[in-house]
């Protein structure tokens, strides 16, 4: 039997999975320097911190793009 805790933690994950795939090519230069940081920094794999990194960018530019009331 399954406790409740695991239940609520599977629906709050269901939120979040990935179902859309996006494939990016990288030049050499690119790839060497996103394998360089991910040997840097001990990431298995880059591709979380291509994520969060394409992610957080967005966020950003959206954040500065935003009318402001006095601007």
């Amino acid at each position: 039997m399954r406790n409740a805790r695991s239940d609520i933690a599977e629906r709050a994950d269901a939120g979040r999975r990935r179902a859309h795939r996006v494939t990016v090519s990288l030049n050499e230069d690119e790839y060497r320097l996103v394998m360089r940081y991910a040997e840097k920094y001990r990431l298995k794999s880059p591709v979380g911190a291509m994520r969060e990194a394409i992610v957080r960018a967005f966020l950003k530019q959206l954040d500065e793009d935003r009318p402001t009331l006095f601007g």
